[in-house]
């Protein structure tokens, strides 16, 4: 069974325009206008065909960018070619990012007929001042409109992104927020503290003490207050950042975290096939001209080393609640992790942030608080 499993895939497709860019996001983007759009859907088709077989996939992830952004024509081409190279009868979540103003009823209807079953909406706030010192584009009501139309057409897997520790945000600001979320009775919430990148515009503007964000403290409490009052309504945490109804966590990340292989296509994608960590070329426009000349633009490949694979069990499976399975882990790579991990385990047990119970290793309530210590603990240099 569990060869099987390891066998099955996911597949991550990047649409790396936007109508706008936020102050916060480092991802691949760029602005819709002006892009060579439909030519880059074009090479999606090749990049897709060149893999070939896709009979081990079980989930589908469109990303971006804003998958959203594009239009009806665009959307439709776009699920055309992945309806015709995967069975979606086979597919277990089918997951399209969005921002709330655009999820009008006939685009949602487009999805649907396509077999998307999860739509991922990013929020953020509901805060409309934060919203727009952040950049984003929508307002509150977009999002009542959104999560209606989505429920209205029968997709009722509805994941909310949201941050805390954003600029000017204060406990007030977060707390109204998430009780209005908690009102539209979805499946999913995500909610990550706001990470300052450089090369962004946010990053600028606090470097020059123009944005004020909250201090540690307050993040802290924010984290907290989303860990507790989530739990008091019926999501389950699941992951350090992730929150969900019975039966609704995604499955797509879940298998990133649990180091399960996936196919990533498009403009800066990654995957992980065969052992090997690969990223395409992340300009849209040299993008499309490798997949021109040769169906495919990998521009980085690495063969995982063992130790590497290792790190990558501890730090992506400990993300998950559940934990890691060190038995599990002993057998997969033939080791004895217990021995090459001794002093950073005993460490974390006696600190307080692990637990160790029949071969599980797992956060405890401390521990999610100190994430990046353990998790660079089981990075051996």
């Amino acid at each position: 069974m569990n060869n099987i499993m390891r066998n099955l895939k996911g597949i991550y497709i990047h649409i790396p325009f936007c109508k706008y860019i936020c102050t916060y996001c480092n991802f691949n983007k760029f602005y819709i206008q002006n892009q060579p759009v439909d030519e880059y859907i074009d090479c999606l088709v090749k990049e897709i065909d060149n893999i070939g077989n896709y009979d081990d996939i079980i989930t589908i992830y469109i990303g971006g960018g804003t998958p959203s952004s594009l239009s009806f024509s665009q959307i439709i081409k776009l699920l055309e070619i992945i309806k015709k190279n995967i069975n979606i009868d086979n597919i277990k979540e089918y997951t399209f990012e969005a921002n709330p103003e655009d999820l009008t009823i006939e685009k949602i209807k487009i999805l649907k007929k396509y077999g998307v079953n999860r739509v991922s909406i990013g929020v953020q706030t509901l805060n409309e001042d934060i919203l727009k010192s952040i950049g984003r584009g929508h307002s509150k009501k977009d999002v009542d409109n959104a999560v209606k139309n989505l429920k209205k057409v029968g997709i009722n897997n509805i994941n909310i992104d949201l941050m805390f520790s954003l600029p000017n945000q204060t406990m007030l600001d977060l707390k109204k927020s998430i009780i209005e979320i908690l009102s539209y009775d979805i499946s999913h919430i995500s909610c990550y503290s706001l990470i300052l990148e450089q090369r962004t515009k946010l990053y600028n503007q606090v470097k020059k003490n123009k944005i004020i964000l909250p201090d540690n403290e307050v993040e802290l409490n924010m984290y907290k207050y989303v860990i507790k009052t989530l739990s008091e309504n019926g999501f389950n945490q699941y992951e350090i950042s992730n929150f969900s109804k019975k039966g609704f966590e995604s499955i797509h990340n879940t298998n990133y975290w649990r180091n399960m292989e996936y196919y990533g296509v498009g403009a800066g994608a990654h995957g992980y096939i065969n052992g090997v960590r690969y990223r395409n070329i992340a300009s849209v426009k040299f993008y499309i001209d490798e997949i021109n000349k040769k169906n495919n633009a990998i521009i980085e490949k690495n063969k995982l080393t063992l130790k590497e694979k290792v790190e990558e069990e501890f730090f992506l499976g400990l993300r998950l609640l559940k934990g890691v399975n060190l038995d599990n882990i002993d057998e997969k790579y033939h080791i004895d992790c217990r021995k090459i991990y001794n002093e950073t385990i005993f460490k974390h047990l006696s600190n307080g942030n692990l637990v160790l119970k029949d071969s599980i290793l797992k956060f405890e309530y401390k521990g999610l608080f100190n994430g990046n210590d353990v998790f660079s603990d089981f990075i051996i240099l």
